[in-house]
C-alpha cells in the first residue's frame, strides 16, 4: 500500500466512486484505492481512510468500526475530501488545457479559418413552424368543482 495516498472505505463501491469522483472504481487515480470487503481488516495503522456509508449496519463498516478500535486510523473526512477536491481541479485545469491546445491548434490552420467563415453562409435557409399559441391566462385560480375524496 506504499503508493496508496487514500483509502475509501464503503458498503457500495461504484457509488462513493462515482459520487466523489464523478467516475467508477476502474477509473479512480492510482493512488485511491476502495475497499469494501475482509480487506478492511488488514488496514494498516496510520492509514488515510475516508468512510462514506450508504445503508445502516452494513458488513463494511462493522469491520471498519472493529479495525477502528484495533488500530489508530487517519480518517479525518475533511483534510481527504479537500485532497479528492485538489485533485478533481487539477484534473479539471489539466483537461481544459488540453482542449485550449486543441482548439488553438485547430484555428490556426488555413483550412480551418476558411471553412470557418463558409459553413454558416452555406447553409440553406430553413423553413420553421409558427409559433404556439400562448398558454391563456384567464384561466380560474381554483379548479370548477371541489374533488371528492371516496375516502371522506
Amino acid at each position: 500500500m506504499h503508493d496508496i495516498r487514500l483509502v475509501i472505505v464503503t458498503d457500495q463501491p461504484q457509488r462513493a466512486s462515482r459520487i466523489l469522483l464523478g467516475c467508477a472504481v476502474d477509473r479512480l487515480p492510482s493512488w485511491i484505492r476502495v475497499m469494501s470487503g475482509a480487506e478492511i481488516s488488514e488496514l494498516p495503522a496510520g492509514a488515510p481512510v475516508l468512510a462514506i456509508w450508504f445503508s445502516d449496519r452494513s458488513f463494511a463498516e462493522a469491520l471498519y468500526r472493529e479495525r477502528r478500535e484495533q488500530v489508530s486510523l487517519d480518517n479525518d473526512y475533511g483534510k481527504h475530501y479537500q485532497r479528492i477536491q485538489d485533485a478533481l481541479a487539477r484534473r479539471d485545469a489539466a483537461e481544459k488545457a488540453l482542449c485550449d491546445d486543441y482548439c488553438a491548434e485547430m484555428s490556426s490552420r488555413p483550412q480551418a479559418q476558411e471553412e470557418a467563415g463558409t459553413v454558416a453562409a452555406d447553409q440553406q435557409e430553413v423553413a420553421t413552424s409558427p409559433s404556439s399559441a400562448s398558454p391563456p391566462t384567464d384561466l380560474p385560480s381554483e379548479p370548477l368543482h371541489q374533488r371528492q375524496s371516496r375516502w371522506t
